[in-house]
């Protein structure tokens, strides 16, 4: 939801789709250092911060795959 904070949304990612703990947060970081998430830099808490506050900036159909073992 809008609401659910970063940390939340990352921890049921990972516990629905069998991922080990903490790989919805490293896929977070990668997408927001390609750039495509954005979010703004200047909270001290990004963690805590609600969904509402990324915003999605790639263009529709130029999503890349993240991750991959």
């Amino acid at each position: 939801t809008p609401d659910s904070t970063l940390v939340d949304y990352c921890s049921v990612f990972d516990r629905r789709r069998g991922n080990e703990r903490g790989t919805g947060i490293r896929v977070f970081r990668m997408l927001l250092g390609q750039r495509v998430l954005t979010m703004d830099m200047n909270n001290p808490e990004p963690q805590q911060a609600p969904m509402s506050a990324f915003r999605l900036s790639a263009l529709p159909g130029k999503l890349r795959a993240a991750g991959g073992v």
